[in-house]
């Protein structure tokens, strides 16, 4: 059942480029072979414009973790930090060189909203070394999209700023029953 949130496809290529570039093809099959139908005949043929339901990426990212990803625990994670750079070096790599992390993770939050259509994402709490990052009203209730995919999402601008991220942590989430999802970062 759907729940109605659709992503950019620029997510899911990203996704599939990155599988591709470090695993291979080969593996990239192996992955798709892993998927059910339609989720993977509609991420075979993904275009970075399009918008596609987040229950096709959660099916992907389920595929990449029982397959490439197996026996390795933060596999998810870092696959979504390296293909949130790619996303994010394409069209704000000026911000990167310009902006504290606080100010990059602010802009962030505008970009959300550009790249999935449901769910409101804010900074709940920020200082120099640290910031609290929160998405409520979002339908997708699952595990390793919000504690991997999106925790290494917001890491990835962070880094691309210059921080050496201490912590980066999914504190609350609604897949177990929290009222929103909160992902915590410090850095030095």
């Amino acid at each position: 059942m759907s729940s109605g949130a659709l992503i950019k496809g620029s997510g899911i290529t990203n996704t599939i480029n990155f599988v591709k570039s470090k695993y291979g093809t080969s593996a990239l099959e192996e992955v798709l072979a892993a998927m059910p139908d339609p989720s993977r005949q509609a991420i075979a043929s993904t275009l970075a414009t399009g918008w596609y339901p987040v229950e096709q990426i959660g099916d992907l990212l389920t595929a990449m973790k029982t397959t490439i990803g197996k026996g390795k625990p933060d596999f998810l994670y870092s696959v979504s930090i390296d293909a949130s750079k790619a996303t994010f070096n394409l069209v704000y790599k000026v911000f990167f060189k310009l902006g504290s992390p606080s100010y990059i993770i602010s802009k962030v939050t505008s970009v959300w909203s550009t790249l999935v259509n449901k769910g409101e994402l804010k900074v709940v709490d920020k200082s120099d070394k640290h910031i609290i990052v929160r998405l409520t009203d979002f339908p997708y209730k699952n595990t390793d999209y919000c504690a991997e995919r999106l925790r290494g999402w917001f890491r990835a601008p962070l880094e691309l700023s210059g921080c050496t991220i201490t912590e980066a942590s999914h504190t609350a989430c609604t897949s177990k029953g929290a009222p929103y999802c909160e992902w915590k970062y410090r850095w030095s």
